[in-house]
Parts: structure tokens; sequence; C-alpha cells
């Protein structure tokens, strides 16, 4: 209807006729359709009954939810997988109730998993737990990691050396 408005003689008609034509592109994208896919509607001229949702989120799909169907219809709000940004991580490291003095939040922490000897890759402690674990005396401190190539894996284990600041003048 733009297109062929576009060409008439009654400039306001065709005005309006591009201004639905807009509002159209702005409702698609209020929907998260994405540019292409209206791009595609626009070229092929074909309203289509079906059409693919994109996340917004990038990531890694962790979990598919029970009514995450092909075929179905999905209401705003339904929850359909849950995926993950795994390019940083988190490592949950134990320490013993003596070695919790010389941690703090911030400091650098070298990680090394037992199947590659010899790399190391650098984290910092993000947080440090305010409890122990009563049967092991451990308390819990976690180090965010990046994970450059996704090598990473969730319940690995792995050795963690901190750097502690020696002490001057003693």
């Amino acid at each position: 209807y733009a297109q062929r408005m576009k060409d008439g003689n009654y400039p306001e008609i065709a005005a309006r006729a591009e201004s639905l034509l807009d509002s159209a592109r702005e409702r698609l994208a209020y929907w998260d359709v994405t540019p292409d896919q209206i791009a595609e509607l626009e070229t092929s001229r074909q309203p289509r009954r079906t059409l693919a949702v994109v996340s917004p989120a990038g990531g890694l799909v962790v979990e598919k939810m029970d009514q995450a169907l092909e075929g179905m219809y999905a209401k705003a709000g339904m929850n359909l997988y849950k995926i993950a940004d795994l390019s940083t991580i988190w490592v949950e490291v134990e320490v013993f109730e003596n070695q919790i003095p010389w941690l703090r939040v911030g400091q650098r922490a070298l990680v090394e998993l037992p199947y590659e000897p010899g790399k190391q890759y650098t984290g910092r402690v993000r947080y440090l737990y305010p409890f122990l674990d009563d049967k092991t005396r451990t308390m819990k401190a976690s180090v965010e990691l990046p994970n450059p190539g996704r090598r990473l894996k969730a319940d690995m284990y792995a050795n963690v050396t901190f750097e502690i600041p020696s002490v001057r003048d003693v």
C-alpha cells in the first residue's frame, strides 16, 4: 500500500501510508523481532504464521524448560530456557580456617587444572563467604575468572594459589 501511494498524486496519503509502515516496523521491534526478520518480511511481502524467537541474551543453553516445545505458543514472562554466559566463571574455593586471615576481596588468585599442569589462569577474589562449614572447618571464597575459549566447565576440580602480600620490615 505504501509503495503504491508513493507514486500517486496524493502526498498526504503517501505520508500516512509511510507512517503506518514505520509504525508496523516499530511494533515488530517492540516484540523483539530482529531487524533481519523485519527486512525479510518486507522483501518477501508475505505474512508468516510463525516466527523464530531470537534470544536477546548470548551464552550457552544449560537447561530447557518443559514447556519449551517446537511450535508452541509462548506468552510474555514464560521461562523457556536457562542461558548462561560462560565467558567469565566463578570458582568456589574451600579455604582452611587457619588461612582465612590472609584473604581479601580483590586479591589475585592463580588457578591450575590437574589435567593442564603448568597452565595457570588468573582471577580475583570477588567474595568471601561469612561462615564456616562446621564439618570441614573450611570457608568458601568465590574467585572470578575469565574463561577464554570456554575451556573451564562446571564442577571441575582445580588447585588455587592466592597471592599473599609479604610483610615488610619484619
